[in-house]
């Protein structure tokens, strides 16, 4: 698998239509591969860089990419099922029309992504960091996205009435809008000082 992605890269050729399977690797340089129509399976590719890399409608089911680093990266109709991506770094990259489902996602850094038409599905966000983010029509169902940090990101129009978010912080102004159930209102309260007895 690596042998062939260095490949690609080296000569500038997107892989298309490819499966890899069943491999361990670690702390190896994608930087600015082109993926289309791929399948990743049962992979470990743990601290590694994937910046500038291209995805599209690609697939990642039970893959661990912990600790890998994805700035600046283009995904397009991907979707991660049964993955850990704890600590993993998207800064400043573009996802749309993507899935996460029934994904580790905890510590991750969405830090100025850009985040389009992306569903969140029982996937768990504990702790991840979610800093100048521009998103538009995400969903999230029944996830965990507690002590989630929301900085100078708005979240107007996201419902969180089946996901669990308790400990999150933002500031009052950007949670102007948000969608919560009367449980997660009372617990936002303390957002603001009061204290409901």
């Amino acid at each position: 698998m690596e042998e062939e992605i260095q490949t690609a890269i080296a000569e500038e050729q997107r892989l298309e239509a490819k499966t890899w399977k069943d491999d361990k690797l670690k702390q190896v340089n994608f930087s600015t591969a082109e993926f289309e129509n791929c399948t990743f399976e049962n992979l470990q590719i743990t601290d590694s860089i994937f910046e500038k890399a291209s995805l599209r409608n690609c697939r990642f089911f039970q893959c661990d990419l912990s600790s890998s680093r994805f700035e600046n990266a283009y995904f397009s109709k991907v979707t991660f099922q049964n993955c850990k991506i704890i600590g993993t770094n998207f800064l400043e990259a573009t996802l749309q029309n993507c899935q996460f489902q029934d994904t580790m996602a905890s510590y991750a850094n969405f830090t100025k992504a850009v985040l389009r038409e992306i569903q969140w599905q029982e996937t768990i966000l504990k702790e991840a960091f979610f800093e100048e983010v521009k998103w538009k029509q995400n969903t999230f169902n029944h996830c965990d996205l507690r002590n989630v940090q929301f900085f100078q990101t708005s979240l107007a129009n996201l419902d969180f009435t089946t996901s669990q978010i308790e400990g999150i912080v933002v500031d009052l102004k950007d949670l102007k809008g948000a969608i919560v159930n009367i449980e997660q209102a009372v617990d936002l309260s303390r957002l603001l000082g009061i204290k409901i007895q």
